[in-house]
């Protein structure tokens, strides 16, 4: 079967023709053939180049030496554009040893250009290369002065090419002058789209092995959220009697007892260790949500006291907001969380102080935009900035930078938890975070949420006076110690309790007392028993009742993908007396209250 003829033999055909056009012209064919066998030569060297790499920072510098080695340049550039095609920068370089024009092609580094600027936009208009004799005077050449301070006369600028694309381009220069060579042309252009093709190829692999190490860490997510939702359950009930008792006997104690400091000491570390759960449920994409329609700069502002308590003199703030803030959809409290670890990792990032800017933005992701940010869905979203002036991150530090547990403090300065959280709170919530960085240049986290597509609701929250209450209560908690927790502080408020360890003796106690249950509190998660089923059971029997869910651990019995409806009342665990007392106090005053007039 005949198949097509490899690139190489069909980049030599130029050369072929080169030296039919050489064979006729003062000093006959065996110029020629050396002219020809140069190109060859040239052809050999980038096709071998390419073959033994695999990245372009392997095979670039090989590539240019054995281009301007071969076809008589002093120096060689290897432009290349960045992969949304916005911009275009001086990738590699080579010249001999010693070349007095390498300082040219420094101080090149520091340039960025659009493909539509100077010499290169010049080619990529006429889809080809193009040679200037005289560079240094050259008007479209945005370098000549570079150039001509060097000692640089004439050059080439060659595109690459690739599917239509434009990817960079190549640039020769001499000292000499050197008039425009028919064949080059053409040979230039062949090594461009070999180049191309090339950096096509390895920009594919590289996007290939991101997606891979991206479902790597994202099944290693899930695993570690496994396993923290599996002890959260158990562990958040045993964190709720801990530190329900310790608030209830910390309320009776004196001030001057002996027993206080070692009954706050319990507290802190029950607390301590609550945070810990939250956040291990948090980066394990295992944290319940409760979204509410937020207003981003809003939220910003009403955190920036807080954030110059906590940041500290040295640490200068600025916090900015566009006008005609669109709103998002997101958990408030999270919201906040995320705020407040990013700003603190930039804190700790400026130990001898610095500038913190927090920034919220209205964004269209368009498709320019999600070139650069895959996975972004189209449309309008709201963009939170946080950036610092501190140390930044070099690559491999950005690369771990969301792992769990992951910290570059000193032992005993930091859990490894707080990026790896806000990494878990912004996927939960359906939104999108990554950050730039390099060492000395600071580091700014970029975090995207869609836009809310309904408008905020009037909150219509009665005001609570007090925690006392005589209603009853039916409580259904399978931890004895929860259990017995909620029914003192309860009581010791002037409510009445009824408590039920499972499914049945809850049934048994509606079924008993439906006239006089005026809220049902109950977990989750009931061994035995299906809680939504019991749920409608308890609504039947004692259908004026307030029904309110509590849980430490997102459960798919009252959620859906870790989102709590805002029609469900809940609570988490581990909560404070204080906290239940004033959920409890709010939904029954609310039952009482007269309904609000809508307009």
């Amino acid at each position: 079967m005949l198949q097509s003829p490899p690139r190489f033999l069909t980049e030599a055909i130029p050369v072929a023709t080169e030296i039919k056009s050489h064979s006729n012209r003062p000093g006959g064919f065996f110029d020629a053939a050396a002219v020809a066998q140069s190109h060859l030569r040239a052809l050999y060297g980038v096709a071998h180049v390419i073959a033994s790499t695999t990245t372009l920072d392997e095979a670039a510098i090989p590539a240019l030496k054995s281009i301007c080695s071969e076809l008589g340049w002093d120096i060689g550039l290897l432009w290349v554009s960045s992969e949304n095609y916005s911009e275009v920068r001086l990738r590699h370089w080579w010249a001999p040893d010693g070349s007095p024009h390498a300082e040219m092609a420094r101080k090149c580094k520091e340039l960025v250009f659009t493909q539509q600027d100077g010499v290169l936009g010049h080619a990529w208009s006429r889809r080809g290369p193009s040679w200037f004799e005289d560079a240094a005077n050259e008007p479209v050449f945005l370098c000549r002065h570079l150039a001509a301070a060097s000692g640089l006369t004439s050059m080439v600028v060659a595109p690459i090419l690739f599917g239509g694309r434009l990817l960079g381009s190549l640039e020769m220069f001499t000292a000499r002058r050197r008039p425009q060579e028919a064949g080059m042309l053409p040979l230039l252009m062949s090594l461009g789209t070999i180049l191309g093709e090339f950096i096509d190829r390895v920009r594919s692999q590289d996007a290939l092995e991101q997606r891979a190490a991206g479902l790597r860490r994202s099944e290693r997510l899930e695993a570690i959220g496994r396993l923290a939702g599996g002890i959260a359950h158990d562990f958040n009930n045993m964190l709720t009697a801990i530190l329900g008792f310790s608030d209830d006997l910390l309320r009776r104690v004196g001030p001057d007892s002996e027993l206080r400091p070692d009954l706050e000491q319990i507290r802190r570390a029950g607390q301590r260790s609550a945070d810990l759960t939250r956040q291990l449920l948090a980066f394990g994409r295992r944290q319940l949500l409760q979204p509410r329609i937020v207003d981003l700069g809003a939220t910003l502002v009403s955190l920036e006291e807080m954030l110059r308590r906590l940041l500290g003199e040295r640490i200068e703030l600025l916090v900015r907001s566009a006008p005609g803030q669109w709103t998002i959809r997101v958990d408030p409290g999270q919201l906040e969380q995320v705020v407040l670890n990013l700003a603190l990792n930039g804190r700790d990032a400026m130990p001898s102080g610095g500038r913190l800017t927090l920034e919220a933005s209205n964004v269209d992701a368009n498709e320019e935009f999600r070139k650069r940010h895959p996975g972004v869905q189209p449309g309008p979203h709201v963009l939170l900035t946080v950036s610092d002036t501190g140390s930044g991150m070099d690559e491999q530090t950005q690369a771990r930078v969301f792992e769990p547990f992951f910290t570059t403090k000193a032992v005993g300065q930091g859990t490894g938890l707080g990026l790896s959280t806000t990494h878990g709170i912004v996927n939960q919530s359906g939104g999108h975070i990554w950050l730039a960085s390099a060492p000395g240049s600071g580091t700014t986290f970029s975090v995207l949420f869609p836009r809310a597509t309904e408008a905020a609701r009037p909150a219509g929250r009665v005001p609570i006076t007090s925690l006392e209450g005589k209603e009853t209560l039916l409580v259904i908690e399978d931890e004895p110690a929860v259990l017995g927790m909620i029914k003192s502080v309860f009581e010791s408020h002037g409510y009445s309790v009824l408590g039920a360890g499972n499914g049945e003796a809850a049934i048994a106690a509606a079924e008993a007392n439906a006239g006089r249950i005026a809220l049902v509190l109950s977990d989750v998660v009931i061994p035995g028993v299906n809680t939504r089923e019991l749920a409608g059971k308890m609504r039947v029997l004692v259908p004026g009742a307030v029904y309110l869910y509590m849980s430490g651990y997102t459960s798919d019995v009252i959620v859906q993908d870790g989102v709590l409806d805002e029609s469900v009342n809940f609570i988490g665990k581990p909560f404070s007396p204080d906290a239940i007392l004033t959920r409890v106090r709010g939904l029954l005053d609310e039952k009482r209250a007269p309904p609000t007039r809508r307009t």
